[in-house]
């Protein structure tokens, strides 16, 4: 009963990473909580925590924070919930990596992320580094995982051929930090 109230869709924010003095690669597991309690303040209701490039394990430690706060999230706390992962990166372009580290950037290995598939709901990846790894996409798609377009230096082409070949669904950072 909402009588005398307002109801209004909440906002899902696909893309943060962090806000409210946290991160998700915090290695505290206050951080999403924090975050969770900042998002509602902001009119969401949901999220995907954003990691960054990182080395992997560095990632496994976030995605293993990620999970864990979802298996034990309480659905009456207050706060956004935590739908899933946008993992940005480590799969990108070196010449587009924007804040980025270099060092960490690595080819795309579907077997590096496959055990976290479950909860990896995004993946930034420039596509034009994949070379003959066309498959990719393909197993993100297969696993559930929507594959984006990103920190990239694609051509049109490649772009093209990412999301009509290859199984890309997303932009993120559509002319931000690439061309």
């Amino acid at each position: 009963d909402a009588e005398g109230l307002y109801v209004s869709p909440g906002f899902i924010n696909t893309h943060v990473h962090g806000c409210g003095g946290a991160d998700t690669m915090d290695d505290d597991p206050n951080a999403l909580i924090t975050m969770a309690m900042q998002q509602a303040r902001n009119g969401v209701t949901s999220f995907l925590a954003t990691t960054m490039t990182y080395d992997m394990p560095r990632i496994y430690e976030a995605l293993e924070r990620i999970r864990k706060h979802m298996e034990t999230e309480n659905p009456k706390s207050i706060g956004a919930k935590v739908i899933g992962c946008h993992m940005e990166g480590p799969f990108i372009s070196e010449k587009y990596k924007g804040a980025q580290d270099k060092k960490n950037i690595q080819k795309a290995d579907f077997s590096a992320i496959e055990k976290y598939a479950d909860i990896i709901k995004v993946i930034t990846v420039a596509p034009e580094t994949l070379g003959e790894n066309s498959e990719f996409g393909h197993l993100c798609a297969k696993a559930g995982i929507q594959a984006s377009v990103g920190h990239s230096g694609a051509d049109y082409d490649t772009a093209y051929k990412a999301i009509m070949e290859m199984g890309f669904t997303r932009f993120t950072h559509l002319f931000n930090a690439m061309s």
